[in-house]
């Protein structure tokens, strides 16, 4: 059985169309489907339950900290391109030299 398109599923979940008789036969029918749908309108209900929340505190600065902390980890990690413009190290031993 061949799924409706993610992005019909979307558009039926957020209410924007609604289904044909052959789509309405194909929710009847396929529980994956319904379950997509049925998740993608929990999803968009939640999002629409917190637009009236604009103003959210300012995080505790600890947690900044932690960001700022990580970021710099991640920064002073060797990349991929460091390793292949630098070649193979020049003390690498050569096959059979043991």
């Amino acid at each position: 059985m061949q799924h409706l398109d993610h992005d019909r599923l979307v558009f039926l979940a957020l209410g924007e169309s609604e289904a044909d008789d052959g789509e309405a036969r194909h929710l009847d029918a396929c529980a994956h489907c319904r379950a997509e749908v049925d998740g993608l309108r929990h999803v968009a209900g939640l999002g629409a339950g917190t637009q009236g929340l604009g103003d959210l505190p300012d995080p505790p600065e600890h947690v900044w900290q932690g960001i700022v902390a990580e970021v710099a980890a991640a920064e002073a990690l060797p990349s991929l391109g460091d390793r292949r413009a630098a070649g193979p190290p020049a003390t690498a031993p050569t096959p059979g030299s043991a």
